[in-house]
């Protein structure tokens, strides 16, 4: 899960417009699993459109291997995961 602290503190990098798209965006979402989906997609989408050079290759790696291991989590491990985030990214 090491990728979710990653994008937490990329998403803590940008302006306030866009961290507030993205927690409105993820507030809209019902199940845990989309919203953890949603909130690396569009944090990961916004690091390659504005740093893409910076970006290591390798990142699709960490990206496939959280989704792995999100699909194994349980509910309760899923909702523990999103208390986090919520409470990250405020």
């Amino acid at each position: 899960m090491d990728i979710l602290a990653i994008l937490i503190l990329y998403l803590h990098s940008l302006g306030k417009v866009q961290k507030d798209i993205i927690t409105n965006i993820l507030m809209a979402a019902d199940s845990g699993n989309i919203k953890i989906t949603i909130f690396v997609g569009m944090v990961l989408g916004t690091a390659i459109q504005s740093v893409a050079e910076e970006i290591d290759p390798r990142i699709s790696d960490l990206i496939v291997s959280f989704l792995k291991h999100l699909d194994q989590l349980s509910q309760d491990e899923i909702q523990v995961l999103i208390e986090f985030l919520h409470e990250a990214m405020n």
